[in-house]
């Protein structure tokens, strides 16, 4: 089983991530084990969950409310967790699709991480090009030429349209 450290500022989703957690048959690190972990669970933005191998090698993103069996699921890397899932490792900047992996840039990492957060749902060009590139200008297309490049780089490892275009939506990670 698992030691892992849940770095989640709201009090009543740590309880519940915890005893989740446990029920899970993982134990809960305190904060000061928490460079004992193999696994941190962290918030991100109102309704994910962030599941990462301390390594930083793994990410899940999980959306609320979690269930057991999809926690569970995370926390057990099989041989169906690594196949053919698409994964984002925070601490090596890549991508992983089954066992082939690609390097991301720093922007296209967040382009990336941006989409996965929001797996399912269009991310509008403007959201992109503000919270990666910290630009309002809607003239530029460095939204459009980023994802371009993140397309490659999963054709190269056989992650095929993942990402689509939703006209007048913008981007979204299928």
């Amino acid at each position: 089983m698992s030691l892992i450290y849940l770095d989640v500022s709201d009090q009543i989703l740590k309880r519940g991530l915890a005893q989740m957690v446990k029920r899970t048959g993982h134990t809960v690190t305190e904060d000061g084990q928490a460079e004992e972990a193999e696994f941190v669970i962290r918030e991100s933005g109102g309704e994910k969950i962030i599941l990462s191998r301390a390594t930083g090698e793994d990410t899940f993103v999980l959306e609320r409310p979690i269930s057991e069996e999809e926690l569970k699921k995370a926390l057990t890397p099989g041989k169906e967790t690594v196949k053919n899932e698409l994964k984002l490792s925070a601490r090596q900047s890549k991508v992983s699709y089954g066992k082939q992996s690609a390097v991301l840039t720093e922007k296209e990492f967040a382009v990336m991480q941006l989409l996965m957060q929001n797996r399912g749902k269009p991310v509008p060009d403007g959201e992109i090009k503000n919270r990666v590139f910290g630009m309002t200008d809607d003239e530029s297309n460095i939204s459009a030429v980023y994802v371009n490049y993140i397309r490659k780089k999963l054709s190269a490892i056989r992650a095929e349209n993942v990402i689509v275009r939703v006209r007048g939506q913008g981007y979204m990670l299928k």
